[in-house]
């Protein structure tokens, strides 16, 4: 099996882990159903939107908190129509939360701001608004909003198209909007396709055009392979510990991979599960 395959098995262990985010987060829905619930649906939008590099970890959070003292009880769908001041009101409670810290160029956009953005739109569900657009307005969207970016666009769109519904009548071309590169997507591609010239497709756009297309190509499933290659490498040293690599062969990241089982993994990440409910183990990373 190839590298870039073995990769794509790794999704598996994303999608997994994925529904004990949401679990932990409050989210009580199944993921195809959150089209019907706006409140939900911007729970959903809150774990993602805050992930980008020295974001404090506890913004979801806040932001969470922030939305549900606002709403004071409030229908989300009531308060974001008919009231002016709710998004400002948002805002203000994050803020309460996170201190000083915050910085409004990156973070009131997608606090906020986006609030807003919805109701000039007439719709109070985040994912019915973009699932409503075609994919790459959707993604120019999110990616107008100050302080998501293409990144977090594609982040957030990936993951409503795994785990909500695949947009209908894509072209490929439009795939790569579905690609968001981060350190372990430009490093595992580059062990894939070594004899691609990566340098000359190093910013971000053209880089997940490439990935993109190498993964059509070869018959590889894109979004699998980001959700993989992501998992593999983010959780390289969980996996080596689990599979019980010895430390100095960890160097062989390639090798390591393609020997590891994702199924395995996922069967483990089960019976984890299980035994956190009962508070029978306690994580340590």
């Amino acid at each position: 099996m190839s590298l870039a395959r073995k990769l794509c098995d790794f999704a598996s262990c994303y999608d997994h882990s994925h529904g004990i985010w949401m679990k932990r987060v409050g989210l009580t829905l199944d993921d195809k159903d959150l089209v019907k619930d706006s409140y939900q649906a911007m729970i959903f939008y809150t774990t993602y939107i805050h992930e980008r590099q020295g974001s404090n970890p506890r913004f979801p959070l806040y932001h969470r908190e922030a939305l549900k003292r606002a709403m004071n009880g409030k229908n989300f769908d009531d308060i974001l129509v008919s009231d002016n001041s709710f998004p400002e009101k948002v805002w203000k409670h994050f803020q309460e939360m996170s201190g000083k810290g915050t910085n409004p160029k990156i973070t009131k956009g997608v606090v906020s701001e986006i609030l807003y953005e919805m109701r000039n739109e007439h719709e109070t569900n985040i994912i019915n608004l973009l699932k409503n657009k075609n994919l790459l307005e959707a993604f120019r969207w999110l990616d107008g909003i100050r302080g998501i970016g293409p990144k977090l666009a594609s982040f957030f769109l990936r993951d409503i198209w795994s785990f909500v519904g695949e947009w209908k009548n894509v072209p490929e071309s439009s795939l790569r909007y579905l690609q968001p590169i981060d350190r372990w997507i430009r490093f595992w591609s580059k062990r894939c396709w070594p004899d691609i010239d990566w340098k000359s497709n190093s910013k971000e756009k053209e880089f997940s055009k490439r990935v993109t297309e190498e993964c059509l190509n070869a018959k590889i499933n894109p979004v699998a392979f980001n959700k993989g290659a992501w998992f593999a490498g983010s959780h390289f040293r969980e996996l080596s510990w689990f599979f019980s690599v010895p430390e100095e062969n960890q160097v062989e990241m390639e090798k390591c991979i393609l020997g590891f089982s994702a199924s395995e993994v996922v069967e483990a990440m089960k019976r984890f599960d299980e035994y956190s409910k009962q508070r029978m183990v306690y994580p340590i990373t």
